[in-house]
């Protein structure tokens, strides 16, 4: 295989005894776009003890989106409370330890 140029790119591919030629045609480059958001700050809050209500003090400064998983690893659903733009509270029907993660 060969590749040549630079507008139009052309590809040649030869195969015994067939050649296959392919050619490409670029447009003009678009204006460059805005750089964009950093992305979003996140926290993990570890709860070592077994307890029905988790509070996190996360300090974020907004409400956040927040994902459990148990100690073993399995996620789990818990009724999320944000009390403030920096501290939420999970409660469970049974107490658990594990790892949430909040965006």
């Amino acid at each position: 295989m060969s590749v040549s140029g630079q507008s139009p790119i052309t590809v040649s591919v030869t195969s015994q005894p067939t050649t296959l030629v392919v050619s490409v045609n670029r447009g003009e480059r678009g204006d460059k776009g805005d750089k964009g958001d950093a992305g979003l700050a996140a926290y993990t809050h570890t709860q070592s003890t077994l307890s029905l209500s988790w509070a996190i003090n996360h300090s974020l400064n907004r409400y956040v989106s927040i994902t459990v998983y148990r100690q073993d690893g399995l996620k789990v659903d818990g009724t999320v409370i944000n009390n403030g733009p920096n501290v939420s509270t999970i409660t469970f029907a049974l107490a658990i330890n594990g790892i949430a993660y909040c965006i």
